[in-house]
């Protein structure tokens, strides 16, 4: 079609929605309602996305990780070589913020896998090395409590001064410190701690004997050290895949059921809104439009009444999602718009080509006289 002609049909279809403003207004409704559970669905399986890149990572079958609580900091003396990464987790109560429970979490450098996520700055190697009285807070706290840069954040009696915040939706109530701070904080080791060890043995080396030499090292530096697990990364990978695989089917096998009987829903309303024009729609032929000119219409107005869901969706999704407490699984960004987007234009494409398909069936003269199409 010419370039002048298809601009006409948009103009067309867009006077006919601004003309019929009532049934436009119910169709953008019925179509926000179908789209948003897709949506959701969508924005989870982005989230799921994002966790497997998370914790399937490369190398995760060679690993060891091994949880304990205790109140001493001797039972993470471990040498450099066999260590990959450590966390040290204590509860505090803040009492500058209404005496909100926090976890204060101290990291090594090769636990910090957030880097990306911060804004602000984050930890330099000196302050790693020195144990800096310096801290990351998670965003919710930030914003609840009207935090800034480099307000200070008081942990027992110390001040920490904040120099950036975590973005990441998975940290909450949460502040973040160097390791070796984390033992500035609590010098007496008068409280229980979760530490979090991630260990790469040599190849050769049995993984149980290993677990068995850790354990046996904790508990000799604290008798009441409390041991909560010890896994072999080759079986937290299989655990992982099987439950992100199974996650995975569920919510494509929910989004394409809802996205079929959204399709079908649209189809019954053009089809019946056909019905209802079936004389117009003729005359129009008569006068000089093809079929695939009146298909294009259709497929303009579909596409113009979906797009206006859509933004819809797009500014309700996260305030629904923190209304149902589902704003930690569901991740909205760019590719969440994009899938919705292109996801309305094929629909809209679908639509239009039934159009063609049924309207090709009939002569200017059936229409006229036809009851049904």
């Amino acid at each position: 079609m010419p370039v002048k002609k298809i601009t006409y049909l948009i103009y067309q279809s867009v006077r006919c929605g601004l003309y019929l403003k009532g049934r436009m207004v119910l169709y953008i409704l019925c179509f926000y309602i179908t789209l948003i559970l897709p949506v959701f669905c969508i924005a989870n399986y982005n989230y799921i996305h994002d966790m497997r890149a998370e914790y399937l990572y490369e190398g995760l079958d060679k690993t060891v990780q091994i949880d304990w609580m205790s109140t001493s900091f001797d039972t993470a003396d471990f040498n450099m070589e066999e260590k990959s990464s450590l966390k040290i987790r204590a509860q505090e109560m803040i009492l500058d913020w209404d005496s909100r429970p926090v976890t204060v979490e101290g990291r090594d450098q090769q636990s910090f896998d957030n880097r990306d996520q911060v804004k602000g700055r984050i930890f330099t190697d000196r302050e790693m090395k020195e144990g800096a009285l310096v801290c990351l807070l998670d965003r919710e706290c930030f914003q609840e409590y009207g935090c800034n840069l480099g307000d200070t954040v008081r942990v027992r009696d110390q001040e920490l001064e904040l120099i950036g915040v975590i973005s990441d939706p998975k940290i909450r109530n949460s502040i973040l410190v160097p390791l070796h701070t984390i033992k500035k904080l609590y010098p007496s080791q008068d409280v229980k701690m979760q530490y979090s060890a991630t260990f790469i043995p040599e190849a050769e080396e049995d993984k149980d004997q290993f677990i068995s030499d850790i354990t046996a090292r904790v508990e000799e530096k604290d008798e009441s050290a409390e041991l909560l697990f010890a896994v072999k990364g080759e079986d937290l990978q299989q655990e992982y895949t099987s439950s992100i695989a199974k996650w995975e089917t569920v919510r494509a096998a929910i989004t394409f059921g809802i996205f079929l009987l959204f399709l079908i829903n649209v189809l019954l309303i053009i089809i019946g809104k056909m019905k209802e024009k079936k004389k117009t729609i003729a005359i129009k032929m008569a006068l000089g439009l093809s079929v695939y000119e009146i298909g294009f219409n259709y497929l303009i107005e579909v596409i113009m009444v979906m797009v206006i869901a859509d933004v819809l969706v797009f500014l309700t999704i996260e305030p629904l999602a923190e209304f149902f407490s589902l704003n930690l699984i569901i991740l909205f960004d760019h590719f969440v718009v994009a899938a919705a987007l292109i996801s309305s234009i094929v629909i809209g494409i679908i639509i239009a080509s039934a159009v063609v398909y049924n309207l090709r069936k009939y002569s200017v003269g059936d229409l006229l006289k036809a009851e049904d199409i």
